[in-house]
């Protein structure tokens, strides 16, 4: 089992994709452990984006872990679902401790929102831990700003939406960003790897990844830009004096 661990916007779902399509006949659980995640529903626009919604619509889906005789898969389910409670978590992780250990499995998720027990659980479980984090935070925190406005998370075709301008966010949900990176900062790790650093290479099965946030400058407001700027400057003035 391989462990993906990230925050938002750090280009984890491509490398997890890329992982899958370097372990031929793997299975890839996305981002069902993270407690934020279980709340989401999704659907694809006519050109092929990922949407995600709150709130159940016609046509949406949500994803969840299966077994059958230790094999995983997961099924997108077409209704409305429940909050996830301890009690799925629990059977989540029988399911991964129970599995067919003969099939690979790869894992992504983001650091945190996640019960310590699970990250422990899901750490030790793996043979190894992918530690992935993005260089430049305040592209990270603007890439947010963007997907959050425009409720589109994935892109798997032509940049049609590239150079649209977006309405502004709340700017608590840059703060729990930043938060959030600070959970990953702390956790113990041997390595890790910066998302800029890693050079895809196109391979059957394997859709390379669209920078469809991009231009960030054009898209959000001066108040977002500001907003970005002095919550990026403070990070890394912690850091500095934390030594880190």
């Amino acid at each position: 089992m391989i462990h993906l661990w990230s925050t938002p916007r750090t280009g984890s779902t491509w490398y997890a994709y890329y992982l899958k399509a370097q372990n031929p006949g793997s299975i890839l659980i996305n981002e069902i452990f993270n407690t934020m995640t279980g709340a989401w529903y999704f659907k694809f626009d006519s050109r092929g984006n990922k949407l995600f919604t709150l709130t159940y619509e016609a046509g949406c889906f949500y994803y969840d872990l299966v077994s059958k005789n230790g094999n995983l898969s997961i099924q997108e389910l077409y209704k409305e679902h429940d909050a996830v409670t301890h009690e799925d978590i629990h059977k989540y992780l029988d399911m991964i401790h129970s599995r067919n250990k003969n099939v690979k499995i790869i894992v992504h998720n983001h650091v945190t929102p996640m019960h310590d027990y699970m990250r422990d659980f899901l750490t030790a479980e793996a043979t190894e831990n992918i530690y992935l984090y993005r260089r430049d935070k305040r592209l990270q925190l603007a890439s947010l700003a963007i997907a959050v406005a425009s409720k589109r998370f994935n892109s798997y075709t032509a940049l049609e939406y590239a150079h649209e301008p977006v309405n502004d966010i709340d700017p608590q949900l840059l703060k729990n960003l930043i938060r959030r990176i600070k959970v990953w900062d702390n956790i113990p790790k041997s390595s890790s790897l910066a998302f800029e650093d890693i050079e895809f290479a196109s391979m059957p099965g394997f859709k390379m990844p669209q920078q469809m946030n991009n231009n960030h400058c054009a898209r959000l407001s001066p108040t977002m830009l500001s907003i970005i700027d002095d919550l990026v400057s403070e990070y890394e003035r912690d850091k500095t004096i934390c030594g880190t």
